[in-house]
């Protein structure tokens, strides 16, 4: 029979919400705080994160992301069709169920088609998903990597495709890892080591005024504690290398818990916040639970 704790945790637990963010991206590498169109809540026991953008127009941002239902214990990827002002849901379809969890489905056009190589560690492998307009889903493609991948992105300079990301080992820890192409298949060529728990994506790389930008968890104090927007460089002679940037938190008093991911296409930025499900309970909660913590503890 479940507990107090596990029949209350529903109603006072916290879930990841995704936002749109109005703060425009040179006021954010600046420093400036993020201001948030919170989207619509999916239905009871699913919550949606790791948001991609698809397309942008006027009044509407059309979204990839990861749908996590709770009683399966599994995500799959949904296309979301949101209104721009309010984050209403318009449409919402699953394009990409498969028996093993998916998240972080990072998004790759080329020559007028549109794939994604969602992270799937607990199939083993990474693997490429195109679009086919048939179906209205993704597809398999083709094996990337057998190397155990955490939410990894792609980039392509010079006439190199690397996929950048974390090891399954060290899923939160201090080394981020690029693979090279090799032929068909991309093989480990280098890695980076940092002195704090930032290893770990957040979203796919962009560029600002000729600047490329890593968006970087960072997870020292937990998960999903806030996102770095780190410069990153790449030199063929010197290899791959960071310097110091930009530091985000969710200050917004609804989403406080936490920020996880940064995505920004078209002049358009979406993230993902860490939010109790039912903010005024927990605070009633916790104003309740105080006077007795002393004796828990």
């Amino acid at each position: 029979m479940p507990n107090l704790r596990e029949r209350l945790a529903p109603l006072v637990g916290s879930c990841w919400r995704v936002a749109l963010v109005t703060t425009p991206l040179a006021d954010i590498l600046a420093g400036a705080s993020l201001r948030f169109v919170p989207i619509e809540a999916p239905e009871k026991g699913v919550w949606y994160g790791d948001p991609f953008i698809l397309d942008v127009s006027p009044r509407e941002i059309t979204l990839l992301v990861e749908a996590y239902v709770e009683r399966k214990l599994r995500g799959h990827i949904e296309r979301l069709t949101i209104a721009r002002t309010t984050g209403q849901v318009l449409d919402a379809k699953t394009v990409l169920s498969l028996p093993t969890h998916l998240s972080f489905p990072e998004i790759v056009r080329r020559d007028g088609e549109i794939f994604i190589h969602p992270e799937n560690i607990a199939s083993g492998e990474h693997s490429l998903f195109r679009y086919d307009r048939a179906q209205d889903a993704f597809v398999f493609d083709r094996l990337l990597t057998k190397v155990p991948l955490v939410d990894v992105v792609f980039h392509q300079s010079g006439g190199e495709e690397w996929l950048i990301g974390s090891m399954d080992a060290d899923p939160y820890g201090r080394t981020l890892h690029f693979l090279k192409k090799q032929g068909d298949v991309y093989e480990a060529a280098s890695h980076l080591r940092f002195p704090e728990f930032i290893a770990r994506n957040a979203g796919s790389l962009f560029r600002f005024e000729g600047q490329l930008y890593r968006p970087a968890q960072i997870c020292n104090r937990h998960y999903g504690e806030g996102v770095l927007l780190q410069p990153l460089n790449y030199d063929p002679h010197t290899g791959w290398s960071v310097s110091s940037g930009v530091r985000l938190h969710a200050t917004d008093p609804r989403f406080s818990q936490g920020l996880h991911t940064f995505n920004t296409y078209e002049n358009t930025v979406v993230v993902d916040c860490l939010s109790y499900r039912h903010p005024n309970l927990r605070r009633l909660m916790n104003w309740l639970y105080r006077p007795f913590r002393r004796f828990l503890v």
